[in-house]
């Protein structure tokens, strides 16, 4: 399980990302659960994950990830 401070980080960036409310997502949420997250709009949230965690992100090994929770936890691996 990821770290909460860093799974609330990710579902707030997710929400100003795609100008949504936050409550409607969590641990277990994917892409298809959010209207508009399509390659292109995923980019732009690794990038401004990016910026929120100071960290790189693969595009390739984010697109594996089944949820948010996965997403969360592979952050808290980059951050180490």
């Amino acid at each position: 399980m990821p770290d909460t401070a860093t799974l609330n980080g990710v579902i707030e960036t997710i929400a100003d990302t795609f100008a949504i409310d936050p409550a409607g997502l969590g641990p277990e949420s994917v892409a298809d659960d959010v209207d508009g997250w399509d390659s292109v709009s995923h980019t732009m949230l690794m990038l401004a994950l990016e910026d929120r965690f100071e960290i790189t992100l693969s595009f390739e090994e984010t697109v594996r990830l089944p949820d948010l929770a996965a997403l969360a936890s592979y952050i808290d691996a980059k951050r180490g």
